[in-house]
Order: C-alpha cells, then structure tokens, then sequence
C-alpha cells in the first residue's frame, strides 16, 4: 500500500497509473467525487484493457504491449488507483501477469479529491494540471 503523502514523488521516479476509464481520467465524467479528473502525473491504463473478448484476462503479450504504449516505466515503482481500489486491484493482477509488482494507493481518486490542496489534473495527458482553487467540479447526478 502507498500513503497519500507519497503519491507526488511516483510520477518523477515510477509510473503513476489511473486504471479508471478515460472519461473519469480526463475530468469528463463525474461521480460521487466532489472533483472531476486525475492526480498530476499518473497516466491512464484503464482496467478493462486487459479484458479479452471473452471475459478473461488478456495474454502476457498483449498486456504487455498494452502497458509499454501508455508508458509504464519498469525501471521503477509502479503504483496503481482508481476510484475506490476495487479497479486498480484487478489491474494489479494483470501487471503481475506480466512480472510488474505495483502497489496501490488504496485511497485512490475518492482520498485525493477531497484532500484539502492536492493538486488536479484535467484533459488527456499528464501534462494539464490546475491548483486546487481551479479544480473542475463534479457535476451532479441528481441523486
């Protein structure tokens, strides 16, 4: 497990991984999260990419080559979040699959959207990031 403090220094000697869906990652779809987007510097390697048609875990092969594209670094920790950590727990799987040994940042994009001045990112890099005055807020459901 990663606590919440060590969650900036990943992305300058890891790879950070959001494993929720694009939407969510790039601050477009809102949730039970008072705010909409992604902790600055993670990259977005959704869960269900390592889902074959079927229902199963893709090959080694293909998880592979799915996490070299988006830019998982393996010469150095790797730590996973999603939303709530149930998401970022299958994808722990799969990266192992292939010899990844992540860890996981249990508190996941729930925790870090209601810390007080945690910087945000939006859009669909790692690059776009605002203050925590200038997070987008998360539109509500009606609910």
């Amino acid at each position: 497990m990663v606590h919440i403090d060590e969650i900036p220094t990943i992305p300058l000697i890891g790879t950070l991984v959001d494993a929720r869906g694009p939407d969510h990652y790039r601050g477009r779809a809102s949730g039970v999260d008072p705010a909409t987007g992604h902790i600055p510097g993670a990259i977005n390697v959704p869960a269900v990419s390592h889902i074959a048609a079927d229902g199963r875990l893709k090959s080694r092969e293909a998880i592979t080559q799915t996490l070299l594209r988006a830019g998982v670094r393996i010469d150095g920790p790797v730590v996973l979040y999603c939303g709530s950590g149930i998401a970022s727990a299958h994808s722990a799987l799969a990266f192992e699959l292939v010899g990844i040994r992540p860890r996981i940042f249990a508190g996941s994009w729930s925790q870090w959207s209601r810390s007080a001045g945690r910087a945000m990112a939006v859009g669909p890099t790692r690059a776009t990031t605002c203050s925590a005055s200038e997070r987008p807020l998360a539109r509500s459901t009606g609910r």
